[in-house]
């Protein structure tokens, strides 16, 4: 009887051996499922760009640059009519035999670099060689933008 619960204890522990062994390649095969089924699937996102938006991006940019080429085209035309304008000043002030004294002024109104105003006033009647002062306008003030600076760390005090 002894040797009996001898080949029952064996049996039973070679039972749950096997047991441990069917449970842990199970385990493993349950895993190696959910890592291949996870590992699979396909990487989408509604958000990324199709090739309809690279092209039409692409197409807004050589809008903005063409945009921009013909602003800088515009403010170098008013920048030479500018100093056209300033010139025929001066010019029609000697051609009448007299000085011309340029100063220059902002104004809201008047674009850059035409006349705001001339005194005497056109028309006056001046000796030879006076001085006509003109006043040349240097278009709206622009502000400069605001540059926000991080508020400094209060100093550590030693206790």
């Amino acid at each position: 009887m002894g040797n009996t619960n001898i080949r029952r204890g064996a049996s039973a522990v070679a039972t749950r051996s096997s047991r441990s062994r069917v449970i842990a390649v199970v385990a493993a095969l349950c895993i190696a499922i959910t890592a291949t089924t996870i590992s699979t699937q396909n990487a989408f996102a509604d958000d990324y760009p199709t090739w309809g938006d690279v092209t039409n991006a692409r197409n807004n940019q050589a809008a903005t640059a063409d945009a921009v080429a013909r602003i800088k085209s515009l403010l170098a035309q008013l920048e030479a009519e500018a100093i056209r304008t300033q010139a025929d000043a001066e010019a029609a002030i000697i051609n009448a035999g007299l000085q011309a004294g340029v100063t220059e002024a902002v104004d809201a109104t008047v674009p850059k670099g035409r006349v705001i105003s001339a005194s005497p006033a056109a028309g006056a009647s001046v000796k030879p060689g006076s001085t006509v002062a003109i006043l040349i306008s240097l278009g709206p003030t622009v502000a400069p933008p605001v540059v926000q600076t991080p508020e400094p760390a209060p100093a550590e005090v030693a206790p």
